[in-house]
């Protein structure tokens, strides 16, 4: 099941530690108001806190790591959801962010090229 990341309205900056796929990651969002008009970026550290993704814009319609194969990203993926461009107030309201875990994925076949998931 798709568990939608709790995020608190906040001015600038959010971080906070959770389970993803049964490991523990700390995500971070920071909003930039000189980049493309003003919006949240994410960082994803694993449990030492090493950073395996940072600057990652937060797009609806995207997964803020696709594209990015690092050991010990979390096993599935982000999906956000809502309005492009929005605001900084929207992230946790209008904006929402989404985890699938990998195990949840439609399985496809070797010669698939498209992969549709739906996310509640």
């Amino acid at each position: 099941m798709p568990i939608k990341l709790p995020i608190p309205q906040t001015d600038r900056n959010v971080r906070y530690s959770i389970d993803l796929g049964g490991t523990r990651y700390t995500l971070v969002f920071r909003y930039l108001d000189r980049i493309a008009g003003g919006s949240w970026y994410m960082d994803c550290h694993d449990a030492a806190g090493v950073a395996l993704r940072q600057g990652a814009r937060v797009s609806p319609l995207a997964d803020p790591l696709a594209g990015v194969n690092v050991q010990g990203q979390p096993d599935g993926g982000f999906y956000v959801t809502g309005p492009d461009p929005y605001l900084r107030e929207d992230l946790g309201q209008a904006v929402g962010i989404k985890f699938v875990p990998a195990a949840e994925f439609p399985s496809t076949s070797a010669d698939s090229t498209t992969l549709v998931i739906t996310v509640p």
